[in-house]
């Protein structure tokens, strides 16, 4: 019992947990071509967690109002003069189309939802055992199996939740 817990110490101690994401491989896609991006409000596990709480309290279209406009307010802000109006139109126009591209004279434009793929990479020592044959005596030739404990280096990798990032990009053509 005592060398269990000693192994399963050992085990936790010896974790090393690697965090990753698809994040910056998704965006060099997204701005690939010539693209100028102007990146929204992440949807991470805060923005779960408010979700479910207006979702639970019989509402959840209060948060979508509040995260659309959290967002125009945000692409407003990084796209001086332009009208929140014709902004707020022409992104749901594109979200409409699914990321279409969308020309204004000399101008494309073209929204969407990043999706990133997130894990974690977790290293520890996994307890096994393994049977061994044992002397019980090499002069007259006299053994047994027997079970044998050691640990073994495991890495596993584990999917955590997506996160999300709306986008609106523009070049000119």
């Amino acid at each position: 019992m005592k060398k269990c817990l000693t192994i399963l110490t050992m085990t936790v101690l010896s974790s090393f947990v690697f965090a990753g994401s698809s994040k910056g491989e998704v965006q060099r896609n997204i701005k690939r071509g010539g693209w100028d991006v102007v990146w929204g409000v992440t949807i991470d596990e805060k923005e779960y967690i408010k979700f479910g709480l207006s979702a639970y309290s019989g509402n959840p279209w209060v948060y979508f109002s509040n995260y659309l406009d959290r967002n125009i307010d945000h692409f407003a802000r990084n796209l001086r003069g332009v009208g929140k109006r014709a902004l707020k139109d022409l992104i749901i126009r594109s979200f409409k189309s699914r990321g279409a591209k969308m020309r204004i004279g000399r101008i494309e434009v073209k929204a969407g939802i990043a999706t990133y793929r997130r894990w974690k990479r977790v290293v520890y020592d996994e307890p096994r055992t393994r049977k061994v044959k044992r002397w019980i005596n090499k002069r007259w030739g006299w053994w047994t199996w027997s079970v044998e404990f050691y640990t073994a280096r495991v890495a596993k990798r584990i999917s955590l939740p997506n996160h999300h990032q709306p986008y609106v990009a523009f070049r000119i053509r």
